[in-house]
């Protein structure tokens, strides 16, 4: 059981097979995971050198290649890969440096270019949610770069609403659509 009380199950293993579709956000959601673990059960997770281990030891397929080359390193420690082992922040860089994309923001705005409105919008706007908070854009930004993304059915009914709200005459649908989202509505 964990300091806290709770029993939390191992995370599962890590297959290292590339993830371009969402820029190596299952790496760092795997790393994470071993995070929180390793928090649960830090009496037994008490040194970095220990969490390299396990997490090593999670690493099956792709993943067990890269995991392969610090086998040695293990019982080794003259190994040149044993430092890397010892320092959390060394491996977590060295794993998310093999498994994650080189640069997230980069890819979250990427990812974002390609994002369409399809399905919910509930859908939609948490993965806008997701990919917009790994960006360094600003709150008008990111609301302008949302609403241009949005079904055109959906832009009609925000300006509906807003016209509603401010108590303007009803703006012409088509031509606001085509526009950005200002203001505070």
């Amino acid at each position: 059981m964990s300091k806290s009380g709770f029993k939390f199950p191992p995370p599962d293993t890590f297959d290292g097979k590339p993830d371009t579709k969402t820029g190596g956000s299952k790496a760092r959601e795997f790393y994470v995971k071993c995070e929180i673990y390793f928090n649960a059960y830090s009496g037994a997770f008490d040194t970095d050198l220990k969490k390299s281990w396990f997490i090593l030891y999670l690493c099956k397929e792709a993943a067990y290649a890269w995991a392969s080359s610090y086998v040695g390193a293990i019982s080794d420690s003259a190994h040149k890969l044993r430092p890397i082992l010892e320092d959390g922040v060394k491996f977590k860089t060295a794993f998310l440096a093999q498994f994650s994309s080189i640069d997230p923001v980069q890819a979250a705005a990427f990812k974002l270019n390609r994002l369409h409105h399809t399905g919910t919008i509930s859908e939609f706007s948490a993965r806008f949610r997701e990919l917009a908070s790994q960006t360094d854009w600003n709150d008008p930004s990111k609301i302008s770069f949302y609403y241009s993304k949005l079904q055109d059915r959906i832009k009609d009914i925000i300006v509906q609403v807003a016209d509603q709200r401010i108590g303007m005459q009803k703006i012409d649908s088509p031509r606001q659509r085509t526009g950005t989202l200002s203001g505070s509505y």
